[in-house]
């Protein structure tokens, strides 16, 4: 009988993402957004990002100016829908005054040759949130007004959405309906730029409104897209920063203060065809956590961390894995780290076999024979 250790092979891949903090003002704002969302865009004018922000680490910061918003890359077809869907964002006005928050697609004069097939959000001089939607089909401009808000103006944090269904338009002020209206549509294509001057340059965030201009300095944080009516818990669930993610787009402009993403791309094998799951771990800088464990299996799955938790400057952090039966264990260091791209290989050899052998002698011929 003989008893040894048996061992078989995977690979897997993880990806860790690490967010260093950087005090420069970056002119490119990225857009982590959800699967199938993410979009870059450019700061324009003044624009510039800030830390003083509602979640996260950067808001975006609008000076009064038309030309001060976030050009949003083209093409953003994951906007074009044919269905309802809520938008929203949440902003503060340190400065009275008009601000176009969100602007995605055309704009509004058919007869000029420009389709209607977008959305907007604004602040208008009233002050109340204005709502602009039109869409190909019927060629209708369809606008809601919310009730005047004076607090817009009171430089605290506010939360705004709009839900936009066919023949309902709802705007929602830090949780509370303040407007409705039975006359809307749906846009087409919001991810085409405009072409006409009361909405230029968009697909944009910030800048100037339909018909309005751009005369508050504002800073605004998460801007999101969902294509669904929400429900209005779960507008409270998005403003609370609690609900589901959007899945059309979206911006946090938290890594408006990062130099770079620093990526460890993690794999692991066994030397023999192990066929199991293995919970790997990050910690950084002597045991701070800056991130929870991950469980990777064999069928290829991945799994992204993200560091929140900053140190200023540079991070030294390690790799390690859980203890494996009958494997030895393997690990990653990094130090001074603030940027780029590293790469952790974790391999296992199977450790040395016991082998218990146990062996018979037959005994049992006539005299003097040979035992064998």
């Amino acid at each position: 009988m003989v008893n040894l250790s048996k061992t078989k092979s995977f690979a897997s891949t993880i990806v860790l993402l690490l967010v260093m903090p950087f005090a420069a003002q970056a002119q490119d704002v990225i857009d982590f957004g959800t699967s199938g969302v993410a979009d870059n865009g450019t700061l324009e004018g003044v624009a510039s990002l800030t830390t003083d922000s509602r979640y996260g680490e950067g808001a975006l910061l609008l000076p009064p100016g038309n030309d001060n918003f976030v050009q949003l890359t083209q093409p953003l077809t994951d906007l074009d829908m044919s269905g309802p869907y809520t938008f929203m964002t949440w902003f503060k006005n340190t400065s009275a005054g008009e601000k176009g928050l969100i602007g995605l697609g055309n704009c509004c004069n058919v007869d000029d040759g420009d389709p209607r097939n977008g959305y907007t959000m604004n602040i208008t001089s009233a002050p109340q949130i204005r709502f602009w939607g039109g869409s190909t089909p019927n060629d209708n401009n369809h606008n809601t007004y919310s009730s005047t808000l004076p607090a817009i103006n009171d430089g605290d944090w506010h939360h705004v959405a709009i839900r936009v269904q066919e023949g309902q338009v709802d705007i929602f002020f830090d949780g509370a309906i303040v407007g409705t209206n039975s006359a809307s549509n749906i846009p087409t294509q919001p991810s085409l730029a405009s072409i006409n001057a009361l909405s230029t340059n968009v697909p944009k965030i910030g800048g100037d409104g339909i018909s309005e201009s751009s005369t508050a300095t504002t800073v605004m944080d998460e801007v999101r897209v969902y294509g669904s009516a929400l429900s209005d818990q779960g507008v409270m669930d998005a403003m609370n920063n609690t609900g589901a993610a959007p899945d059309r787009l979206y911006y946090t402009f938290d890594e408006g203060n990062v130099v770079n993403i620093a990526g460890i791309t993690v794999t692991k094998e066994f030397s023999d065809g192990l066929v199991a799951d293995v919970e790997v771990f990050l910690s950084c800088n002597d045991g701070f956590a800056s991130a929870d464990s991950a469980t990777i299996s064999s069928d290829g799955s991945s799994y992204r961390f993200i560091v929140t938790d900053f140190i200023l400057g540079s991070m030294d952090c390690e790799i390690t894995e859980a203890a494996t039966e009958g494997y030895d264990s393997d690990s990653c260091t990094f130090t001074n780290m603030n940027g780029g791209e590293y790469t952790c290989d974790l391999f296992n050899d199977a450790l040395p076999g016991e082998f218990s052998v146990t062996k018979t002698w037959d005994i049992s011929g006539a005299g003097s024979q040979t035992v064998v």
